[in-house]
């Protein structure tokens, strides 16, 4: 087992959708986490938001961000 998959794991036994890490303007959705293949210790669990268009990366579906879904 590795890191990406014990993550995972905890991501979805948690109630979480992803990683986001704010520093960096990064987000993965579990069943596609660390595509960068350099995690960070600055990643944080987080839940999938619509985008709203003021997203930094420009327009986009989806976003992470911090938290549980509400």
């Amino acid at each position: 087992m590795n890191l990406r998959t014990l993550t995972e794991q905890w991501l979805r036994a948690n109630g979480y959708d992803g990683l986001l890490n704010d520093s960096t303007e990064c987000g993965c959705k579990v069943g596609d986490l660390m595509p960068c293949d350099e995690p960070s210790s600055q990643c944080e669990p987080g839940h999938i938001e619509e985008c709203d268009g003021s997203c930094l990366h420009g327009e986009c579906d989806w976003h992470i961000a911090p938290g549980k879904s509400k």
